[in-house]
C-alpha cells in the first residue's frame, strides 16, 4: 500500500552546533518514488565526531556542489509543501533543513509515534531504546547491505519502520482511513514526550520512575536548569507533579 502524499527523509550533517549545523547527505523518497540520494558541499568543516558517525570525509565531496547551487534546493520545498515529511527524530532534521533555507509544513516524527505505541520488541521483551538503528534489529525491520547513519540506508529502514507504526495506529485507532491516521500521527509529532530512561549523569540507565521515587531533590535540582529540552521538561514535570515550570 502506498501513501500519495508522503515523503520520506534523512539528512547526514557537518556535525556542527545549531545555528551553524549544514547538510552533506540528503536522501528521500516520495512514498512509491524512487530514491534520491546526494551529497553536498557545506560551507562550515565537518567535526571529527560527524565523520566517525556518518564516515563522509571531505575528500569524498570534492567536486560536489553545495546545497544552495543543486536542483534539490528548488525542488525539495515544493515537495515539502504538497507532502507530509517522514522522518526519525523529526525535528533534527526540519532544524537542518531550516538551516539550509527550506521550511516543512508537514511533518510526522517516527521516533515519537514508536514512544507512544511500541513497547516490546520482536521477542515481546520491553524495548530499551527508540532509535532508529535500535528498533532496526528489535523489530526485524533489518534488510541486508543496508548502512547505517547512511541517509539513504535509514531512508529504508525509515520507510520500513513508517509502515509497521501506521499499521498500529490504525489498529489503535479502530480505523483504516488514511487521513484520519496520518493526521494523528502528525499531532504527535507536535506534542512532548513522556522519557522512560535517563540518558545522562549518576542516574544514567535507570527510569525517571525510578529516580522519582528515590531521589525527588535530583529532579527538582534538574528542573531548575536554563535551556531544557521540551520532553526532559515535560517529564519532570510529570514526575513533580507540577506544572509551573518554566
Amino acid at each position: 500500500m502506498y501513501l500519495v502524499n508522503v515523503i520520506f527523509l534523512d539528512t547526514e550533517t557537518a556535525g556542527n552546533a545549531f545555528p551553524g549545523d549544514r547538510l552533506v547527505q540528503l536522501a528521500y523518497k516520495l512514498d512509491g518514488g524512487e530514491m534520491v540520494n546526494q551529497l553536498y558541499q557545506p560551507p562550515v568543516p565537518i567535526s571529527f565526531f560527524a565523520m566517525s558517525v556518518h564516515h563522509i570525509h571531505p575528500r569524498m565531496l570534492e567536486g560536489k556542489p553545495a546545497f544552495a547551487d543543486h536542483e534539490e534546493y528548488t525542488k525539495l520545498p515544493e515537495l515539502l509543501k504538497n507532502n507530509i515529511l517522514v522522518a526519525h527524530n523529526a525535528e533534527f532534521d526540519i532544524g537542518i533543513l531550516r538551516n539550509e533555507g527550506i521550511e516543512t509544513p508537514k511533518y510526522i516524527c517516527t521516533f515519537k509515534v514508536a514512544h507512544k505505541y511500541l513497547e516490546k520488541d520482536m521477542n515481546e521483551e520491553p524495548l530499551q531504546s527508540r532509535s532508529l538503528q535500535y528498533l532496526r534489529y528489535a523489530l526485524d525491520l533489518d534488510e541486508p547491505g543496508v548502512t547505517a547513519h547512511d541517509a539513504e540506508g535509514d531512508v529504508i529502514i525509515l520507510e520500513k519502520l513508517f509502515r509497521k507504526l501506521y499499521a498500529v495506529v490504525s489498529e489503535q485507532l479502530d480505523t483504516t482511513e488514511e487521513e484520519i491516521i496520518l493526521q494523528h500521527m502528525q499531532d504527535l509529532a507536535t506534542k512532548p514526550i513522556l522519557l522512560r530512561h535517563v540518558k545522562f549523569g549518576k542516574h544514567k540507565g535507570k527510569t525517571w520512575e525510578e529516580v522519582a521515587k528515590s531521589e525527588p531533590d535530583y529532579l527538582i535540582w534538574l528542573s531548575k536548569q536554563t535551556d531544557l529540552d521540551p520532553n526532559l521538561k515535560f517529564t519532570l514535570k510529570h514526575y513533580l507533579g507540577s506544572n509551573d515550570l518554566s
